[in-house]
């Protein structure tokens, strides 16, 4: 059985325990928070994570999720840091939603490949970005929040720059508008479609923009 260095906590304690910090934070009760976690899922017709793990008190705690075995979603873990949260400004339920979504996508994601320099780890984050805009026109969400709080977001060799994560939050929220205006069906797989279009658009600037990053 594989050891974690840090806490296992069950959905009942993660909910236990986002009923408080969420409620002062957020003003968000267990019902909406658990909708928040389920809704990001099911928008990728995917279970609910394997286990869900408070990093907020690691001191390299993030917002992310561990994909075991990349041939199943069954074992994913789900984790979550509330000061990485508020620092990015996700104070709703929308915004909050909408982070989850990002993580669900990687869930969806693993075991595709992606092109792209460093085995396509920003189009993969980019493909999640892109996907958190997505679902934000489908279900009329707000994207203010997230387009902000990642817009400012500084790069790295892992995670693309903030303003190209803003551009394609948009990017996918736009696409989206166009499939509900032209009766195109609203499935995952067309947004991969649509991403596909916006990453053409700005393979250039993803090049040499993740290039510096690589050399240093």
């Amino acid at each position: 059985m594989q050891n974690y260095p840090w806490e296992r906590p069950t959905m009942d304690d993660f909910l236990r325990e986002a009923e408080e910090k969420f409620s002062n934070l957020f003003n968000l009760d267990i019902a909406q928070i658990t909708d928040a976690i389920q809704s990001a899922c099911a928008f990728f017709g995917l279970s609910y994570p394997n286990m869900v793990l408070n990093l907020s008190r690691q001191p390299k705690g993030g917002t992310m999720v561990y994909n075991l075995d990349p041939e199943t979603d069954a074992d994913d873990i789900l984790c979550y840091d509330l000061n990485q949260l508020m620092a990015l400004g996700i104070t709703n339920k929308d915004s909050f939603s909408l982070i989850m979504t990002h993580e669900c996508a990687h869930r969806y994601f693993q075991g595709y490949d992606f092109p792209g320099l460093n085995n396509g780890q920003w189009e993969q984050e980019l493909a999640c970005d892109f996907c958190m805009g997505a679902r934000a026109a489908l279900e009329h969400m707000n994207i203010e929040k997230v387009v902000r709080g990642l817009g400012r977001t500084q790069g790295a060799d892992t995670h693309p720059d903030g303003d190209l994560r803003a551009e394609a939050i948009t990017g996918g929220y736009d696409v989206m508008l166009y499939f509900l205006k032209n009766n195109i069906a609203p499935t995952v797989a067309n947004c991969i479609r649509g991403f596909n279009d916006f990453r053409a658009t700005y393979e250039p600037t993803i090049f040499a923009r993740e290039q510096r990053y690589l050399k240093k």
